[in-house]
C-alpha cells in the first residue's frame, strides 16, 4: 500500500506543480501583453523621414498662376454676394403683399368685388389696361417725339437748298 500512496502523492504532485506552471506561465504573457498595451510602440526610434523637409528642400518658385487663381476667387465671391444681397425678394410674404396691392388697387379704381381663389391679380396684364384702339400704343401715349425729329430734319434740308 505505500506504494500506491507514494505513486498517487508523486501524481498529485506532478499534476499541481504543472497546474501552478500553467499558472505562472498565464500571468507572464498578460504581463507582456498589458506591457505592450500601455507603451503602444512608444519605444520606437523615430525615422529620419519626419524630420526631412517636404519635397526635398527645393526652392519654391512663384508660379505665375495663384494670383490670377485668387483674383477669379475674390472676384466670383464679390459678384455672388452682391447678386443674392441685390436680388429680388422671392419670399410668400413679399408675394402677399404684392398681391394684395394689385387687389385693393383693382377694387379702387374699377370696383372690381368678385376675385376668384387661385388667380393672381397681380400681373401686367391685369394691372395694366391694353384695351386700347392701338395695339402697338397701349398707353394711348402721342407720338410727338417722332414729329418733331422729322420737323428737324425737314429744317436742315431746307437749310442745304439755299
Amino acid at each position: 500500500m505505500s506504494v500506491r500512496v507514494t505513486w498517487l502523492a508523486r501524481t498529485l504532485r506532478r499534476s499541481l506543480l504543472q497546474q501552478k506552471a500553467r499558472q505562472q506561465q498565464q500571468q507572464q504573457s498578460k504581463q507582456l501583453v498589458q506591457q505592450q498595451q500601455r507603451r503602444w510602440g512608444g519605444d520606437m526610434p523615430r525615422p529620419q523621414s519626419m524630420d526631412a523637409e517636404l519635397f526635398g528642400g527645393h526652392p519654391k518658385l512663384d508660379t505665375g498662376w495663384k494670383g490670377p487663381i485668387y483674383f477669379t476667387y475674390a472676384a466670383a465671391t464679390l459678384i455672388i454676394g452682391a447678386g443674392l444681397a441685390y436680388g429680388p425678394e422671392s419670399d410668400i410674404q413679399t408675394w402677399a403683399e404684392a398681391e394684395a396691392r394689385a387687389r385693393l388697387r383693382l377694387k379702387e379704381e374699377k370696383g372690381f368685388d368678385q376675385f376668384e381663389f387661385g388667380k393672381h391679380y397681380n400681373r401686367p396684364g391685369v394691372m395694366l389696361d391694353f384695351d386700347s384702339p392701338k395695339p402697338e400704343n397701349p398707353f394711348n401715349e402721342e407720338d410727338d417725339d417722332d414729329d418733331d425729329d422729322d420737323e428737324e430734319e425737314e429744317d436742315e434740308e431746307e437749310g442745304d437748298d439755299e
